[in-house]
């Protein structure tokens, strides 16, 4: 066993976590960039916005099973690098096979800082807390980042919004001193023995979940395409999309 997980780390990992899924806040954004620029056509965005989010699903639930073999830095280095890499590779007008690859990328490596904040919630016994932590601080610096893009550049192009999220996936180096260098699973868990099957129970609230989660994000997406077919200008939609993003903070 090893020693308690401590507040800094546990902090710490759900920062790491945060900032990986700041890219779900923009997405309307970005989206909206590819279209006006020729990268993707618009009936692209929902598969898009799928394929990015089945990333981050997926190797969150493999960051789990990698934590019980690697040390922590083994995990968040390969993750901020994939977000790095999906979010700075040059694409141009029509490599749509590209981007959905890029894109996938980056969720891949997203994926694993979220599992790392999903390991380090279940260390605690204020699990309910920590998971409302999460919940506020990727409401909060969703918004805070969509924020000074509408202030400061509201008429970003694409590559200037990936750009913003390396930029954000590389601070996250900043924080590996203070993970815990391997995850324990806390004493007397059943599972230090044997792994607990799903039930059929388990299983439907998941694929529940996925199907909520992907319908929302399918629509949050579209949003900014939207309300250019509406007429309303570019720096208007990312003011608005703002103001949507505030609500996520009441909500959260």
């Amino acid at each position: 066993m090893g020693s308690p997980i401590t507040v800094r780390q546990i902090a710490a990992a759900v920062t790491a976590g945060t900032a990986a899924l700041v890219v779900l806040g923009l997405q309307p954004l970005l989206y909206a960039a590819y279209v006006m620029e020729g990268r993707a056509t618009e009936p692209q965005l929902g598969l898009l916005a799928a394929a990015e989010i089945l990333g981050i699903a997926v190797f969150s639930g493999l960051c789990v099973r990698l934590s019980r073999r690697f040390r922590t830095p083994a995990i968040a280095l390969p993750g901020i690098a994939l977000m790095v890499l999906g979010n700075l590779v040059p694409i141009g007008e029509g490599q749509s096979a590209l981007l959905f690859l890029s894109r996938c990328i980056a969720g891949c490596g997203a994926g694993l800082l979220v599992g790392l904040a999903s390991l380090a919630i279940a260390q605690t016994q204020r699990v309910g807390f920590w998971a409302g932590v999460f919940l506020f601080a990727q409401a909060a610096s969703q918004f805070a980042v969509m924020r000074c893009i509408a202030v400061y550049w509201p008429d970003a192009p694409s590559p200037g919004v990936q750009s913003v999220l390396a930029l954000i996936a590389l601070g996250v180096a900043a924080l590996l001193p203070l993970l815990p260098d391997r995850f324990h699973r806390p004493s007397g868990d059943p599972a230090e023995t044997a792994d607990l099957a799903l039930t059929a129970r388990g299983v439907a609230g998941l694929a529940a979940m996925f199907l909520c989660i992907g319908g929302c994000g399918g629509i949050w997406a579209y949003l900014e395409v939207w309300m250019h077919s509406r007429g309303v200008p570019q720096s208007d939609g990312a003011y608005l999309l703002s103001i949507c993003l505030a609500g996520q903070i009441v909500g959260a």
